[in-house]
């Protein structure tokens, strides 16, 4: 009892943390109030709604994504399975033919490798299959948009892009000796992906791709198209770089399906998935241009179908502006 009140005192159970929820002894979960951005109670901080919004969207679109493919699946012109044969794609023939142009772009991007971003800390959404500083990329096409002064520094690989309908993203894919990317699938099953073998390990069994069931390794001046949205691991088990062009474009679909691929593509670009990483990226590129010297105010991520200014690249052609105004929503 308390002195003097004649009632008994309240007994206090110490609450307990497990999992990262706080439990009084007698097991029942107890809520905690959300800390302001001064750490104090009261309302959760912009940073943490921002996070709570965005748990919310990726576990909304996991569901639709589910739907999603399986619709997609039935609506693709080209079948649904896991690699494709070679010949389905007449612009991975070009790519081919270009093969050695694009690898000498490489080599003196490559130059410059200790400057290049971390696929991480890029698309920070990725950090789980992007956790070792042995992933980098170089990119010319993604996040929405067009990286026009990376363009301008390879002028054939960009000119070879831009012919490319339905391109959504390309960028050079850089792993370095003993990286693994550990088993994940993509965002969208209205695209397909490619990979232009530039730079590829002599150990051919040691550097390898598993896409659903099926194993596959990169022959240097060909170009492999698989589906990303079938779960996919990459090992390079050996001592040598290797690297590739990445590209995703859009998969050939019937009416119905395109329309539904190109929706669900427009309301990507308004996520944080796809905007912290242009953001990201938009930084990234300031430093890396200031550090090679060159400054300028042009955008540095343009949206599709606008015009691209003074590049050297094909996309100052009318049949390349023709090209980037068909490109549409990204998706």
């Amino acid at each position: 009892m308390r002195a003097g009140s004649g009632k008994a005192a309240p007994r206090v159970f110490p609450r307990v943390k497990r999992r990262g929820k706080w439990y009084h002894p007698v097991g029942v979960e107890v809520k905690q109030p959300a800390k302001s951005s001064e750490g104090t109670s009261g309302e959760a901080s912009p940073q943490g709604w921002r996070a709570t919004r965005r748990k919310w969207v990726l576990q909304k679109g996991k569901r639709l994504r589910k739907r999603l493919i399986r619709f997609l699946g039935r609506q693709s012109l080209v079948g649904d399975p896991p690699v494709f044969p070679d010949g389905t794609f007449p612009w991975a023939s070009e790519l081919e033919r270009n093969a050695d142009a694009i690898r000498e772009e490489l080599d003196a991007i490559l130059e410059h490798r200790r400057l290049l971003p971390l696929f991480g800390t890029i698309s920070t959404d990725n950090a789980r299959i992007a956790q070792s500083e042995r992933w980098k990329l170089f990119l010319f096409y993604g996040f929405g948009g067009r990286s026009q002064r990376n363009c301008v520094l390879c002028p054939r690989t960009a000119a070879v892009l831009d012919g490319i309908p339905g391109l959504r993203s390309a960028w050079f894919s850089i792993l370095a000796p003993r990286m693994h990317i550990p088993s994940h699938r993509g965002i969208s099953k209205g695209i397909v992906r490619a990979h232009l073998g530039l730079v590829v390990p002599e150990d051919r069994a040691g550097c390898r791709m598993l896409v659903g069931e099926e194993t596959v390794t990169w022959d240097e001046g060909r170009c492999l198209v698989f589906d990303d949205m079938r779960r996919h691991e990459v090992w390079n088990d050996t001592d040598e770089e290797r690297v590739v062009l990445l590209l995703d474009v859009d998969r050939p679909l019937r009416p119905i399906g395109r329309a539904v691929s190109r929706l669900f593509g427009a309301v990507l670009q308004r996520t944080a998935y796809v905007r912290d990483a242009r953001r990201n990226h938009i930084e990234w590129e300031d430093r890396f241009h200031a550090a090679l010297g060159e400054h300028g105010s042009d955008a540095v991520l343009q949206p599709f179908g606008e015009s691209v200014g003074s590049s050297p690249s094909a996309a100052t052609t009318p049949e390349a502006s023709r090209s980037n105004s068909a490109r549409g929503i990204p998706g």
